[in-house]
């Protein structure tokens, strides 16, 4: 048995993911699982979860229809298709009284039969709360707000209502390098950092005959080959009368601000405005300074 070892809590699971999932949801509201995809910064517990998410930045999104006589249900994913065709194949013992409608689970009649009586069933336990709610997890999400998201930092203590605000708290407390003393907002974005300091790192080689771009992870790489090598640009400008294309989300938007915004607009407040980047700065790949191993080929690079 894996037992959680915070103060106050002795909740114990028989897999050791399990317990992470328990401490990430109920102590340390960390989201280790975080989408790649350009222009958004949504972060899950589950991996599951993360990869039913990268289902919504597919451009060819697989349909999985419902077999049953009668129904056109279609999903996304087979997991979303194997749960609904539960309700067809699943005894409904709970039958509600005044309409006849069966359920498989009795929460779901007490949620139906909220619509008869117009009273919110799911009440909160916590003291001189009171608060009551028609769904549970609408009840688990209003509970959250009074156990709240602590900052990890053992110096700060502050207690957020939600994980977007702890999110907004977090680059108060920048993490710095211990090599070269840059900061970060994020403890991922300086766990990434600290790849350019080792002595052997991994690499990614560009396999496009010519190339000797390297990066050091596979997004980058593929975003290299879909601009430079391909010649994609997926991302259109979203006035009618402009025919701009790019090849990422952050091109397009960063065009759409400096080229149709009012020439007297300011940046959003609170906000700095970032520096001038080309696309050919942020995915040209870079130089080998050290002795780097390519993924792969198990050989060592000579500085260029």
């Amino acid at each position: 048995m894996h037992i959680c070892d915070f103060p106050g809590c002795s909740a114990s699971f028989n897999k050791l993911w399990r317990l992470k999932e328990h401490q990430c949801s109920a102590h340390t509201g960390e989201r280790p699982h975080v989408c790649t995809h350009p222009g958004c910064d949504k972060a899950f517990i589950r991996s599951y979860h993360l990869k039913r998410h990268l289902l919504t930045h597919s451009d060819t999104k697989e349909e999985h229809k419902c077999s049953y006589p009668g129904c056109d249900r279609v999903y996304r994913s087979v997991q979303s298709l194997r749960k609904h065709t539960k309700t067809h194949t699943t005894p409904k013992p709970h039958t509600c009284r005044e309409c006849g409608a069966s359920y498989r689970k009795h929460t779901q009649l007490a949620v139906h039969r909220a619509e008869h009586t117009g009273t919110l069933p799911f009440l909160c336990d916590t003291e001189d709360c009171g608060a009551s709610f028609q769904t549970p997890s609408a009840l688990r999400k209003h509970q959250k707000t009074h156990r709240g998201y602590v900052c990890p930092e053992e110096e700060c203590g502050a207690v957020f209502a939600k994980w977007s605000d702890l999110r907004k708290h977090a680059p108060t407390h920048p993490k710095v390098c211990e090599v070269c003393q840059e900061t970060f907002s994020r403890a991922r974005q300086l766990k990434l950092h600290m790849a350019t300091h080792s002595p052997s790192r991994l690499v990614f080689a560009c396999p496009e005959g010519g190339c000797k771009r390297l990066y050091t992870t596979p997004y980058n790489l593929q975003q290299h080959i879909a601009s430079f090598h391909k010649r994609e640009r997926p991302f259109r400008c979203t006035r009618s009368d402009c025919s701009a294309s790019f090849s990422t989300k952050q091109s397009m938007m960063r065009h759409f601000t400096r080229t149709h915004s009012g020439a007297g607009e300011q940046p959003t407040p609170g906000k700095q405005e970032r520096p001038k980047r080309s696309l050919i700065s942020r995915i040209s790949g870079h130089i080998v300074r050290k002795s780097e191993v390519v993924c792969g080929e198990g050989e060592e690079m000579e500085r260029e």
